[in-house]
């Protein structure tokens, strides 16, 4: 079984659970989605909706007749009122971050629109909810020579090798890692498709890997010349170095053998942030990820469209925090030649 089947299979089967829990009306919204999405994110969808489901339990006039969720009607979900939407939407926001926000109220929302177009609700009591306003997005990604700091780190095991157990861990680790902050920094790719590749999915010749991005959709990326003789390198001793076994097919593999998750993956970023970078803001693959794009885009000379392509976005807006940061990149050095000049007419004073 591959990556991407073993995946479907597990939140198939957590979707199953939360099913049964839910009323018909609402089970019939999952089914009818499961071709529309992938699982990982029908599965997010339904546990909000059952996050939704046990608030207005106990807060929802119309279902205070109801002793168990799975008894629950469209109608009795059609007669929530403002107010109580309201409160829940409130109490969604309390302690949660804007994204988690905006997607719970978008799993609701999109539950009342869909009975919205077979004609069997009227009102969509999230439509009239106050959104919170869009905050200026400062990405947070590596800037000046952090990049080469990281990697040069990684490989000469900067702070990594003070014992002599840290020292053998460093030279088992350091060629995979390498590769996956380099592929994370000139592909851009996200880490659920890094820690999907296999072994097949890399073409050396073309100096391409062969990912899925959401939705199921297969695709190739590029790396450079330097990232291919890397990868070349940990391809040849990654058997050996890591105990793997002739039917594990994945690229990267921990300490076992096996495939890493993508928490490893997490975990092996932040853990070189600390011992590398350690007044860098929080760092994970989501922001080495950024840290391509805004590269990407300037290096294109602004191609948004090239720069999106390369993102995987299916919408191009999408990509425009990345070409808003660099701009906001180019105010922050409008002074930059006036203090160049300044030192010199400094040099100047002090040579006379």
């Amino acid at each position: 079984m591959s990556y991407k089947e073993e995946q479907m299979r597990i939140y198939e089967e957590k979707i199953s659970i939360l099913e049964k829990s839910m009323p018909d009306f609402m089970r019939s919204y999952i089914s009818s989605s499961l071709t529309a999405l992938k699982p990982s994110s029908l599965y997010m969808y339904a546990r909000d909706l059952n996050v939704f489901l046990d608030y207005m339990m106990t807060h929802a006039e119309s279902f205070s007749e109801a002793s168990d969720k799975r008894d629950l009607t469209l109608d009795q979900l059609g007669s929530i009122k403002y107010q109580e939407m309201d409160s829940y939407a409130i109490w969604v926001k309390s302690g949660r971050a804007d994204k988690t926000f905006a997607r719970m109220m978008a799993s609701v929302s999109a539950l009342y629109a869909h009975f919205i177009r077979l004609n069997k609700l009227q009102y969509n009591p999230v439509t009239a909810i106050r959104k919170p306003k869009n905050k200026a997005h400062n990405i947070n990604r590596l800037r000046g020579d952090e990049e080469a700091k990281l990697l040069k780190g990684i490989m000469f095991g900067h702070n990594q090798t003070d014992t002599e157990r840290k020292k053998k861990i460093h030279e088992r680790n350091w060629l995979r890692d390498y590769c996956i902050i380099r592929i994370f920094l000139f592909t851009g790719i996200r880490v659920s498709e890094l820690v999907g590749l296999d072994i097949e999915d890399v073409d050396v010749t073309s100096c391409s890997l062969a990912i899925t991005r959401k939705g199921g959709k297969s695709e190739n990326v590029y790396f450079d010349d330097e990232t291919k003789a890397y990868l070349i390198d940990y391809m040849t001793e990654r058997r050996d170095t890591f105990r793997v076994d002739d039917d594990e097919r994945a690229l990267f593999v921990s300490r076992l053998g096996s495939r890493m998750s993508v928490r490893s993956v997490q975990q092996l970023v932040e853990k070189y942030k600390k011992t590398i970078l350690p007044n860098h803001k929080h760092l994970s693959p989501h922001k080495l990820r950024a840290s391509f794009a805004t590269d990407f885009y300037e290096a294109s000379g602004g191609d948004l469209l090239l720069t999106s392509k390369r993102m995987g976005h299916v919408n191009v807006q999408t990509t425009t925090i990345y070409a808003e940061a660099t701009k906001q990149r180019e105010r922050e050095s409008r002074n930059i030649l006036g203090k160049i000049a300044d030192l010199d007419d400094a040099e100047s004073i002090d040579t006379e």
